[in-house]
């Protein structure tokens, strides 16, 4: 998982992070291209972004409280509450408002998309 933005803020598996660029490889957290943090490998990784992200792409499902000023790419499930950009996921999209592109393997339950909207069923 990648999280590009400035100054953001987010929780992984309960703990705070902030920096401008954030990652997560192997179980490890990167801020800003320094390791600073290993995770348990056995354990499932749970990020809730809290702050300031323009950018996020994730190979697992993203949770998001607070707004995003550019876009998600997840290849699972995304969670999220307003969404400046487009939002692509592999299954289910759960949003408040997306100002861009939504689109999805399976579901989009969203208030307002501003752009276009892609998926198997769309609920408004």
């Amino acid at each position: 998982m990648k999280f590009f933005g400035k100054n953001s803020a987010m929780q992984i598996n309960g703990k705070n992070y902030s920096g401008n660029n954030i990652a997560i490889v192997d179980s490890q957290v990167y801020i800003d291209g320094e390791l600073v943090d290993n995770l348990d490998k056995e354990q499932k990784i749970e990020v809730t972004v809290l702050d300031n992200v323009d950018k996020i792409i994730s190979d697992k499902s993203i949770n998001i409280r607070g707004n995003v000023t550019g876009s998600i790419e997840a290849k699972s499930n995304v969670n999220c509450d307003r969404v400046n950009g487009n939002v692509v996921a592999g299954n289910n999209i759960n949003c408040d408002d997306i100002s861009g592109n939504a689109t999805a393997g399976n579901n989009i339950n969203c208030d307002d998309i501003g752009g276009n909207a892609t998926a198997n069923k769309i609920n408004k």
